[in-house]
């Protein structure tokens, strides 16, 4: 996927013409089709106490400086746009006023949704911790490219087995699905990490099995590797 950042005073006007109750009433990220790919625009509307605005996610990227907001003169809209060559899903976050420098794990505990957007997603980090009060996430889907393929709600069988890894001194739950069964067949594998978020916040196993089933892909296995607590790390 090709991202390329946009830059325009005429966005910048046209977002800034547009009044609180007009772009709330639309729904942020606001998503246009343009020649050269989607036209993603975040928006951010802050106060007289907000310095500065950031954001971050699978897509855009993590990347602080990349993410930087501008404010439009005049108002209180920040606005962060980029064109891509594709159709994407992803989740993001906005970071208001950030002094974190390289302190992520603080950064983390004070990203915020995006107030504007009612497309939300909320998953538990572990199916285990049921304790554990769920996450909310904003995601922004350009020409809704998942859910355009009706994926069945019902979950194809997850296998969880634990991984021990000597060398690394820990263990991971591993989430396997199979769409077929049986040792003689060729089979290509995607591995994906953070692995419990793609058994229902993602649901890949309903998406690998969809796209088997229309011939779309060759049988696939996915194997979901859980992460450990990298900030208790």
């Amino acid at each position: 996927m090709k991202l390329k950042e946009v830059q325009s005073p005429y966005i910048n006007q046209a977002v800034n013409d547009m009044n609180y109750s007009n772009i709330k009433s639309l729904g942020t990220p606001i998503i246009e089709t343009m020649d050269d790919g989607i036209c993603i625009h975040f928006i951010y509307f802050g106060d007289s106490e907000t310095k500065s605005v950031h954001v971050l996610g699978s897509f855009p990227g993590w990347e602080l400086q990349k993410g930087e907001m501008i404010k439009i003169a005049g108002s209180q809209i920040w606005v962060k746009s980029y064109i891509t060559d594709r159709p994407l899903a992803s989740t993001y976050y906005f970071s208001v006023n950030d002094n974190h420098g390289d302190n992520w794990g603080e950064r983390f505990e004070r990203l915020i949704t995006d107030p504007l957007n009612p497309k939300k997603i909320v998953f538990s980090e572990s199916p285990a911790d049921i304790e554990q009060e769920n996450t909310e996430l904003s995601y922004v889907s350009a020409n809704e490219p998942i859910h355009s393929m009706k994926i069945p709600s019902k979950n194809p069988t997850l296998v969880k087995k634990v991984f021990t890894s000597n060398l690394l001194k820990n263990q991971r739950d591993l989430w396997i699905y199979d769409p077929i069964e049986t040792v003689d067949t060729p089979k290509n594998i995607v591995i994906v990490f953070d692995g419990f978020q793609y058994t229902e916040a993602i649901p890949t196993a309903n998406i690998i099995d969809l796209l088997y089933r229309k011939g779309k892909i060759p049988p696939t296995v996915m194997v979901g590797v859980d992460s450990p607590d990298r900030l208790m790390s």
